[in-house]
């Protein structure tokens, strides 16, 4: 069993992240991009699912990370998409609260893993929604929570309480409802370097990051159904992404080393390798 070591940023060292295995997966219309997919008719070839999630565990280890697991559920299809069950902090885990009716309950297994792990939990959300996927660390002092169509403002505000006890502030971040969790829109690369979908986020958001001193890569509307912000950090200049991304050389401009995985199967339900993983353990 590892020390917990908790997480307070997005761009140091990765050392450990939890997973679970999509043995029961299938699209749900809870996103846009996955109502379409459903609209369409479009079927969930699922030997490729196992396989490219797989390939998500493999490139974790590869790089040096420890994998743990959440046991699946057969009552939770999208219990794969481990970002959703709140937040880890320094001191342990928030855990959050779901919108849908589909998704409530996944943190129980979440929690239990934890219990095994030797992980603490910080608190949990009793009033409102909060989702992992709006959670952003800024820097070790600054959480970013999208407000759109997933976390609601009685959950940020309960997370606000919460993390104001351990020195962290919360900064909302108003998203239209379209556009789904921040971390479709929105990834922090470096300590000051972001790529983001500005047309998505509220002027003063990007004024805000910029008075934070970071550079902002922006990235055009049209690509973020593709996931292609939706980029797991592994931390020194090592970036996780999809084989898809159309913006792999821009990052390797940057000087980033970028693995990229195939995860079509993931994107057309509207999750990316962000959403299937969370940190629980980096460096400073």
């Amino acid at each position: 069993m590892s020390e917990f070591k908790g997480v307070y940023n997005h761009t140091g060292i990765l050392r450990r992240v939890v997973l679970c295995k999509p043995v029961h997966y299938r699209y749900l219309p809870i996103n846009e991009t996955a109502r379409t997919t459903i609209d369409q008719g479009r079927a969930l070839d699922k030997d490729r699912v196992l396989r490219q999630h797989a390939m998500l565990a493999k490139a974790f280890n590869q790089n040096g990370v420890e994998t743990i697991w959440v046991e699946p559920d057969p009552g939770k299809p999208f219990q794969n998409g481990t970002r959703d069950w709140g937040v880890m902090t320094k001191e342990g885990a928030l855990i959050g609260a779901f919108l849908h009716y589909e998704r409530r309950g996944e943190e129980k297994n979440v929690i239990k893993c934890f219990q095994k792990e030797g992980i603490p939990v910080l608190g949990h959300i009793e009033r409102g929604i909060l989702e992992g996927g709006d959670c952003i660390y800024l820097d070790e002092k600054t959480l970013a929570i999208g407000l759109g169509s997933k976390s609601s403002p009685i959950g940020v505000e309960s997370a606000a309480r919460i993390l104001k006890k351990i020195g962290v502030e919360v900064i909302p971040v108003d998203l239209h409802g379209r556009w789904g969790h921040l971390d479709t829109v929105f990834s922090v690369v470096h300590e000051k370097l972001a790529m983001a979908c500005s047309r998505a986020l509220p002027e003063r958001f990007i004024g805000f990051l910029q008075g934070k001193g970071y550079d902002i890569i922006d990235i055009p509307s049209e690509y973020v159904g593709q996931m292609t912000l939706n980029l797991m950090n592994l931390g020194d200049h090592r970036i996780l992404s999809c084989s898809s991304n159309p913006f792999t050389p821009t990052l390797e401009e940057h000087g980033f080393k970028v693995m990229e995985i195939e995860f079509d199967q993931f994107i057309k339900g509207g999750s990316g390798p962000h959403c299937n993983c969370h940190d629980v353990d980096r460096d400073t």
